[in-house]
């Protein structure tokens, strides 16, 4: 906004009566777009692909199902018992970084481009979800082949994620609701 050199005067001033509302109202945003990131995400339509994030779907032998990938590299959801989405951040995100992303992820054959979306977290970072559910990699892995499958760690298990958008086990079972937990009950922590 351009102000005359009186309109800057109320300008300074103004500025310095609503210099600590800044930091909260900061704060309070960060907290709504923290919850957001749990409970939605913007669906992606095939029209508004972009060259972002390349999502495909491979065969994996280990698993016995066809997984999603992320430029090259299986991803992950966090669930806790029950079978809820789990919250990853602090500490986590150093071992299970989320997928983020700077634009409309690309969807390769074999992906269901409606399963595709993109949510906004705390300090606007984007990141990709598959069926509502954010997605992340493991920092063990670096190709396809899903080494995270089963570790509970941070509140809950992982899973490999189907291009149905279902949790796979390390057993290559789907699994949904409370089924979740303890398919992967007996996996390794981390």
């Amino acid at each position: 906004m351009a102000w005359t050199s009186t309109a800057q005067t109320r300008s300074a001033s103004r500025t310095s009566r609503l210099a600590w509302r800044l930091p909260v109202a900061g704060a309070l945003l960060g907290v709504a777009l923290g919850a957001a990131a749990c409970s939605s995400s913007t669906p992606v339509s095939s029209a508004t692909v972009s060259s972002s994030a390349k999502v495909a779907a491979v065969e994996s032998a280990k698993l016995g199902h066809r997984i999603l990938t992320v430029d090259g590299r299986a991803v992950y959801v966090h669930l806790t018992t029950g079978g809820a989405t789990a919250p990853c951040t602090g500490a986590c995100i150093d071992v299970w970084p989320p997928v983020d992303v700077s634009g409309v992820p690309s969807v390769r054959p074999g992906v269901n481009p409606s399963l595709v979306g993109v949510t906004a977290v705390a300090g606007g970072t984007k990141i990709m979800t598959y069926d509502g559910r954010p997605v992340y990699y493991f920092s063990g892995d670096d190709s396809s082949t899903p080494t995270g499958v089963g570790i509970t760690s941070f509140g809950g298990s992982w899973y490999a994620v189907s291009v149905s958008g279902a949790p796979i086990d390390a057993a290559g079972v789907e699994v949904t609701g409370s089924a979740a937990s303890s398919a992967s009950s007996a996996g390794p922590s981390y």
